[in-house]
């Protein structure tokens, strides 16, 4: 009979506590950890990898029940005990990886189908988050991350060197004591120097901002008042950069962090009375928060053009065309009875309509960047059935630029609430089959969604270009800017070797 510390009892206790878990029952999850935890570090070390694995698991539990601090303090002590007895490229790291891009792609694949369970969701939600935890722990990238959550403004303050400048923009309501009311929502404009120290600017009353962003992304808005788009540009300047400019006199690169509807606006096409943009007057660049200047670091840049364009968004016609694909059988009463039950909001997807005029653009942008830039590798251009997400996932190198001109979305409710970067996608060859809950053989369905953008290989990728709809919007969040696609773009640094700017 084995006595209770011994390695192969602690499996057993382990095992139990992961039972309790996956069934919700965390209260008693938690002790059956702790135990297994403590008798490790006494009979193990405290660095032995079934330790630190014990470590995790807590971890996760507590970052699963709210416990953030908690979980946050133990998720580094794994990381750095593995580093330290496994070393970073250890295997457990890749197989982590893995299992973090499968439970994405799985994710994305029932997103839109309601035939699957709410539950059958929740559970492959659950088993997602665990695994990109458990990557987290295992990845040196977190040491950026955790960088990043804590970094304060004079952490942000550093990265800038002399001659740039940060500015953010915060929405806030202010409030009458005396009253016990709230007042108008005004804009607050924070701006950090390199060189110098800080400024707060109150740029006034926020609601004439949010007709500006409905003026700017809204054509039939403009057209009806008789405005050229030239007009809001003027007064985007007008209200949120020239109250900044004796702020930023010397100043030659600008960062710039929108906060809210603002996410929307092209501040480099913001133009000032003497006709000129300011992306002539600065080197702008835009941030989801001013906190991702501290969780970046400086890459090689990639070489070449990927674009994708003339998308055929049916799958029945990519087995026609020999490319390989095959389609599952489909009772096709069930899958009318599946389009039924999806809800107002994705009732507009009935099917995604070809653009033919997309397969032009980026024919004309493929020959455009092969005049500028011959001696970069050949040009990949995928078009109709070529255009698939397999093929955006196995890209052998980062590009310089990737261009998608295609159907994007951003749902404002869906089968999977409060998960941002799984109610916006951008469509690929065969996304028609994902309405009808359908893949193909390769496992995918043809929507890349925002979760899944974040595990594509785009370190050292200079510019993504999405040529699609609704592509900027998403859920406002004060700390992490804007939850959609853009963010997971820009996200994906945080875990894995990539490095990429949203233009």
């Amino acid at each position: 009979m084995l006595h209770p510390d011994h390695p192969n009892t602690l499996v057993s206790v382990n095992s139990l506590a992961a039972l309790y878990e996956s069934t919700w029952r965390f209260g008693e999850a938690e002790p059956h950890y702790q135990r297994a935890l403590t008798a490790r570090e006494r009979v193990l070390g405290r660095d032995h990898p079934d330790t630190l694995d014990s470590v995790n698991r807590l971890a996760i539990l507590y970052a699963r029940t709210g416990r953030y601090g908690e979980a946050e303090l133990l998720l580094h002590r794994a990381l750095t005990g593995r580093e330290r007895v496994l070393g970073p490229d250890h295997p457990d790291l890749l197989a982590a990886i893995d299992a973090v891009k499968s439970g994405r792609r799985q994710l994305s694949n029932v997103a839109l189908n309601d035939s699957v369970l709410p539950a059958e969701k929740t559970r492959l939600r659950q088993s997602l988050e665990a695994a990109e935890a458990d990557l987290r722990a295992r990845s040196a990238k977190y040491q950026r991350f955790l960088a990043a959550k804590t970094a304060d403004a004079e952490d942000i303050q550093l990265t800038l060197n002399a001659g740039a400048a940060l500015v953010e923009y915060r929405f806030y309501s202010p409030f009458d004591f005396k009253e016990g009311t709230f007042g108008e929502a005004r804009l607050l404009a924070a701006i950090l120097r390199g060189d110098a120290g800080s400024d707060l600017v109150d740029l006034g009353e926020a609601g004439i901002l949010f007709e500006l962003q409905a003026l700017t992304v809204e054509k039939e808005l403009r057209t009806k008042k008789g405005l050229a788009f030239d007009a809001p540009m003027r007064s985007g300047h007008e209200r949120l950069i020239a109250p900044l400019l004796p702020h930023l006199d010397g100043i030659e690169t600008l960062y710039i962090a929108p906060d809210g509807p603002l996410q929307a606006l092209p501040f480099e096409a913001f133009l000032d009375e003497p006709g000129l943009r300011l992306i002539e007057r600065f080197r702008v660049r835009t941030l989801q928060t001013s906190r991702d200047l501290v969780a970046r670091d400086r890459p090689v840049t990639g070489t070449g053009l990927v674009a994708l364009g003339g998308i055929d968004f049916e799958r029945a016609d990519h087995a026609a065309a020999g490319s390989g694909v095959k389609v599952a059988a489909v009772d096709p009463g069930a899958a009318d009875a599946t389009r039924a039950a999806l809800d107002v909001t994705r009732a507009q997807f009935s099917a995604f309509q070809a653009l033919p005029a997309s397969g032009q653009e980026v024919t004309a942008i493929g020959q455009a960047y092969a005049a500028l830039r011959p001696d970069e590798p050949a040009l990949v251009v995928l078009k109709g059935a070529d255009a698939t997400e397999a093929a955006v996932k196995a890209l052998a190198a980062p590009p310089r630029v990737l261009h998608f001109a295609t159907h994007g979305y951003y749902l404002e409710s869906g089968s999977i609430e409060g998960r941002p970067l799984l109610q916006s996608g951008i469509t690929l060859a065969g996304a028609n089959d994902a309405l009808n809950c359908r893949s193909g053989q390769d496992g995918e369905n043809g929507i890349l969604h925002a979760v899944e953008v974040q595990t594509l290989n785009l370190y050292g990728t200079e510019l993504v270009v999405l040529s699609a709809s609704d592509t900027g919007q998403g859920a406002h969040d004060y700390s992490e800017g804007l939850e959609g696609l853009p963010r997971a773009f820009w996200r994906a640094p945080t875990e894995w070797p990539n490095q990429i700017v949203i233009a």
